[in-house]
Formats: C-alpha cells, structure tokens, sequence
C-alpha cells in the first residue's frame, strides 16, 4: 500500500490551464469576524470530516469506519473493528473487479448525507470524475466531471457541495464547487493569481463556508514562498482574506486557526484578529484536530530531512496548549481519525489505536490484514 501511495503522491501535478482574471477582480479583499461564522457547530452529517487527513482513504459514519487501499473498500463497525469488504452480494468471492467492494485507484474518499463519495481518474482522457455509491457498497452514480486533469485535484465536501480545486504550477490557480447531485456541473468560485506558481490547497470546511489556503513563489527557483488563509462565504457567496503569512500548514478548530511557522504553533483568533503563540516546538510539524486534541506530526520535518525517518512522532496537545502525549509513528501515512481512533496505513492493511489511551503512557496496535487484495485475481 505504501507504494501506491507514493506513487500516487509523486503523481500530483495538473495539466489544466483556467481563464485568467485579475486579483483584484476576483477577490473581496477583508478580514473574516468571528461573527460571519454563522454556523460553526460541526454536523457529522453535512461537515467536511477535517479530522482525516491525506488523499482520502477513510471516512468516518456514526458507528464504523469506511477505507480503502485504492482496490477494495471496507468496513468495520466501532464495537468489532473487523474489517470486512463493502460488498452486497452475499456469494461474492471478493476476487474480481465486479465485487462491489473494488474501488480501483479512487481518491478523497469522503462520507455525506447517506452516500460514500470519491473520485476516478478517466486516465484515457485525463478527466477526473466524482462518484458516490450506497453504503453498502451497491448501485454506483456518476455525480459530475471534476477537471481535465492527468491525476485528481485536491477536493473536499461541504454541505451539499464539492469544492475542489486546481494545483498546476502556472500563472494562475481556479477554485470551484459543484453540486452533489447526478449531472452536476462545476462552478467557478475565484481565480487566484498572486506571484509565481500560485496554489490553492489544504481545503477545509468549517461552518457556512470553506477555508483553503493559497502559496506563491517569489521567483521560479522557489524561493520565499508566502502562504495565506482564505475563506469562501457561501452567505455572501464571496472570497474574503482571513490571514496573511501563515506557515504553510493550519487547521481550524473551534472558530480559530492553528499553523506551524517561526519555531512553534500560532493560534489566530479570528474574533479579535489576533495571533499568538500557542505552542513551542522546534521541529515542522502538520496539524490536525479531531473535537478534543490537536495533533502535530513531525513529517513535516522528516519530508524536509530535517528530522531522521526513523523518529517519526505525533505529538498531542489541547486547546488550551498544554503537552498531553507523543506518539511513535512506525509508517509514513498516519490518518488521524475521529475523536475514537488514530490509524495508521500499513503495507497490506492498517493498523489502529484507541485514542481512550493517549495519556495514560501505553499505546497498543491492532494490526489488520486486507486479505482480499492479494488474493484478488484481474478478470
């Protein structure tokens, strides 16, 4: 699994050119108040799932979890956490590509309003497509064509909606959204075009909009890089400028943002628009938070080799910034989960820990096996 991932990973770049307008025609350049939040109590049923992290491998319904390791999908309710292939044929074998459980190279796997959905590339035609299935693996729909593209753009749902957007280094950068319902299509949302190589990324629903963040380079040789947080008011159906020069990396949690940069996290609230230091540490680290931790991971560092591979680390805080426990990462990939679990993925399967046992100074695994994939035979 850990190299097809890789794989995927290093297959990351776009091939999609966007109408060009000017910055400032396409943004409304404010601060977001706390008060234009008008909603920021996470629905498990409409909400992007922040706590996941990557390119989409798992998702989280009310009592189980939904992964796949880019052949099969399955599930496991929270009680048992056997794993078992999402298939509703009950003489299926589970070892050919018409197991309703094969889910090919999908991407951004994501849970909403009863259906799982995630994205195909079309690789003959270089289009990526949006798909949702039943939860119980049957009756397939195709929602809508995302972007021609070699591989899939980064997207996240939100709402009713999918946002997703472009991430080719060229003159600019486009974010949209579509409908999920069957034939939708996209809708342009904002057009970014700051400096050189300009990104939009690391997209995250919160309340009645969605973050994301943009990047741009001073010069070709990537040098100064500038990153900046922006939020899309689905209220006022516009893109308004939360925070300037943030490090790269952030996540929201309970009306405010967290990000790496200058030797530690900074907290900005976004009531008063003020930032501050929330938490000493030396080494990158990516954010998560999962409704009661937040969680820093030391892949930054080690993908910037600053950091040896072999002390890969998740370090766990709360909001009130107080150390509550490292964890020991043996994999590359660590998804962060819910509130009740943290996995890893493994080279054939996942492994899992009960997050009933971050602070208590032991963390057992539970390693699980995918047994269909390597039995799997390609008719």
């Amino acid at each position: 699994m850990k190299k097809i991932l890789a794989a995927v990973l290093l297959c990351i770049i776009f091939l999609v050119g966007c109408t060009k307008t000017t910055d400032s025609e396409s943004l409304k350049k404010e601060i977001v108040p706390i008060e234009g939040f008008t909603n920021t109590e996470y629905n498990p049923e409409t909400d992007n799932q922040y706590f996941w992290n990557g390119y989409g491998q798992a998702t989280s319904v009310n009592d189980g979890y939904y992964l796949h390791d880019f052949l099969f999908l399955y599930y496991a309710d929270k009680d048992k956490m056997d794993f078992q292939p999402v298939c509703s044929n009950p003489v299926c074998d589970h070892q050919n590509v018409d197991c309703d459980a094969y889910i090919d190279s999908a991407m951004y796997l994501q849970y909403y309003g009863g259906y799982l959905y995630y994205v195909l590339a079309d690789e003959g035609k270089y289009l990526s497509v949006l798909y949702r299935k039943k939860l119980d693996g049957s009756v397939v729909e195709k929602v809508g064509e995302l972007l021609e593209s070699q591989v899939i753009p980064t997207i996240t749902i939100h709402r009713g909606y999918a946002y997703f957007s472009t991430e080719e280094y060229g003159e600019s950068v486009t974010f949209y959204r579509m409908k999920l319902e069957k034939s939708s299509k996209k809708e342009e949302l904002f057009v970014y075009d700051k400096g050189v190589y300009p990104e939009i990324y690391n997209l995250q629903g919160y309340g009645d909009g969605v973050f994301f963040e943009t990047g741009y380079y001073q010069d070709t040789k990537f040098n100064n890089p500038t990153y900046n947080i922006y939020y899309y008011d689905t209220n006022e159906a516009a893109v308004k400028l939360v925070k300037e020069d943030v490090g790269g990396v952030y996540t929201a949690a309970e009306g405010n943002l967290y990000y790496f940069k200058d030797g530690g996290i900074y907290k900005y609230d976004t009531s008063s628009s003020e930032e501050s230091l929330f938490y000493a540490i030396d080494e990158m680290v990516y954010l998560s938070y999962d409704g009661r931790y937040l969680y820093l991971n030391n892949m930054y560092s080690i993908d910037l080799e600053q950091t040896p591979a072999d002390e890969h680390k998740l370090y766990v805080v709360d909001l009130q910034g107080k150390y509550i426990d490292t964890i020991e990462l043996t994999e590359y990939e660590c998804l962060y989960g819910d509130s009740d679990y943290l996995f890893q993925c493994m080279e054939e399967g996942y492994q899992f820990l009960d997050k009933k046992q971050i602070g208590t100074g032991k963390h057992e695994w539970i390693y699980k096996y995918m047994e269909y994939d390597n039995v799997m035979q390609f008719n």
